[in-house]
């Protein structure tokens, strides 16, 4: 269930990023180039929360396993 959401949170962030890149190249370059400007740190920061949920969804997966482990020895 993790997996999807943030399946889904990725596709509609690249799908939006997407559509703020096209609207702004019917504006012109320099409106083109400053939301370029924009959408880079907001990656970036969108990279490390990634980072953050599948190391947290990787930590919750193996301490589960170890009480189901314990729970049957």
């Amino acid at each position: 269930m993790i997996a999807k959401n943030l399946s889904l949170r990725t596709l509609l962030t690249w799908a939006v990023e997407a559509l703020l890149i096209s609207q702004a190249a019917r504006l012109g370059d320099v409106e083109l180039a400053s939301i370029q400007i924009i959408l880079v740190p907001f990656g970036f920061i969108a990279f490390i929360l990634d980072g953050f949920a599948h190391a947290t969804e990787t930590l919750t997966g193996q301490m589960v396993g170890i009480e189901i482990l314990q729970a049957y020895a």
